[in-house]
C-alpha cells in the first residue's frame, strides 16, 4: 500500500509542476475528455488555469518576491481544479477508485493553491502541502494531505538543504514552508520550514535535527506576541537535551519592522540578510555541567597527615 501512496503522490506532485510551469510559461495544457467524479458538468473547454485565476497567480508569486524563472527548478506546483487533476491521474494510468483512495483529491479547498512535497532526507514524499495566495480566506493557509507527517521528519525542504552541505554547513530554519522556498530561490539553499508558525519547537523536533547529524541550526522565528516565550521554552529545551548540534538564534527584534524573514529579504535583499545572520546570531550555550564540592572529611592530623576519624590523636 505505502508503494501505491509513493507512486501517486510523485505523479500528483509531477502533474501539478507541469500545470504550473505552463500556465507561467504561457503554454496550454492538453485537455482530456471523460465523466468526472464528482459531478457530471464539465469544466471549461480549457483545463489549464483560467485567465484571471493565473494572473491572481503570478500577482501572488511576484508581490511575495519570487524570482518566477527559477521556479522550474523547484517541486512546487499548481492544483487549478480537482476535475482536471483527475484526468490528468486517469490518463497516467491510475484508476478511479485508486485515486479516490488516495485522497489527493477529497479537500475541494485545494482549488487555486501552490503545492509542493514534504519529505524525508532520503526524498520519499511523506506528505503534501497547499498554500493558498489569499489571507483573506476562512480557509486555513495551508493543507496537509497527511497531517501526521511532523511525526516523521523534522522540517519541509530538507532533501534540497542537506544536498547543498546542510549537514556540514548547518540548517537556517524558518517557520513558513512558502517563505522557505522563497529564501532558496534567493541563494539560501540551506533553508528548511518547520511548518508552523507561533508554536513552541518541542524536543521531538530537536531530536529528529540531531538524528539527521546537521552540525549546527540558525533559527529565525516570525515575530507573534509571544515570541520571547517561545525563544525561553526552547532555549530551555536545548540546554537540557544531550544534542549533537550547535543552535543560534536571531533576537526577534534584530528584524525590526518586519515579522519575518521573507520579509526581510523582499525589503532589504538577501545580502541584508546574510549580514544580519553573521552579526547578530546568538549563540545559545549549554550550562556548564555543576562540579560537586569536594566532601568534607573533618580535620586532618598534623603529625600523621591523615584524617581524624582514622588517628588516635584526636582522642
Amino acid at each position: 500500500m505505502e508503494g501505491f501512496f509513493k507512486k501517486i503522490s510523485e505523479a500528483f506532485l509531477h502533474t501539478t509542476k507541469g500545470v504550473l510551469e505552463g500556465a507561467l510559461g504561457g503554454a496550454s495544457l492538453p485537455t482530456e475528455k471523460g465523466e468526472y467524479p464528482s459531478h457530471g458538468q464539465s469544466p471549461s473547454d480549457e483545463h489549464h488555469l483560467p485567465f484571471d485565476q493565473k494572473k491572481w497567480m503570478v500577482q501572488f508569486l511576484s508581490e511575495q518576491g519570487f524570482p518566477v524563472e527559477r521556479l522550474c527548478h523547484f517541486s512546487v506546483g499548481w492544483f487549478d481544479a480537482p476535475e482536471a487533476m483527475f484526468h490528468r491521474l486517469t490518463a497516467q494510468g491510475f484508476s478511479p477508485e485508486q485515486i479516490r483512495q488516495s485522497k489527493l483529491l477529497a479537500d475541494r479547498r485545494l482549488t487555486g493553491r501552490l503545492v509542493g512535497p514534504i519529505q524525508t532526507a532520503s526524498r520519499e514524499i511523506v506528505s503534501l502541502w497547499a498554500r493558498t495566495p489569499s489571507c483573506l480566506s476562512d480557509s486555513p493557509s495551508y493543507l496537509y494531505w497527511r497531517p501526521d507527517w511532523k511525526t516523521k521528519v523534522p522540517a519541509v525542504w530538507l532533501p534540497t538543504a542537506l544536498a547543498h552541505g546542510g549537514r556540514k554547513k548547518g540548517l537556517l530554519v524558518v517557520e513558513d514552508i512558502l517563505e522557505a522556498l522563497l529564501l532558496q530561490t534567493q541563494g539560501f539553499q540551506r533553508t528548511v520550514a518547520l511548518g508552523e508558525s507561533g508554536q513552541t519547537i518541542m524536543p521531538r523536533r530537536l531530536l529528529q535535527f540531531s538524528q539527521l547529524r546537521v552540525s549546527g541550526l540558525i533559527l529565525v522565528l516570525n515575530q507573534t506576541p509571544d515570541v520571547h516565550e517561545r525563544l525561553g521554552k526552547l532555549t530551555e529545551a536545548f540546554q537540557k537535551g544531550p544534542w549533537s548540534f550547535r543552535l543560534w538564534v536571531l533576537p526577534p527584534q534584530e528584524l525590526g519592522p518586519y515579522f519575518s524573514p521573507g520579509q526581510w529579504v523582499q525589503e532589504k535583499g538577501p545580502e541584508a540578510l546574510r549580514d544580519l545572520l553573521a552579526q547578530k546570531a546568538l549563540a545559545v550555550e549549554k550550562p556548564p555541567p555543576a562540579v560537586a564540592a569536594p566532601p568534607s572529611f573533618g580535620r586532618i592530623c598534623p603529625l600523621h597527615h591523615c584524617l581524624e576519624t582514622e588517628c588516635f590523636c584526636f582522642d
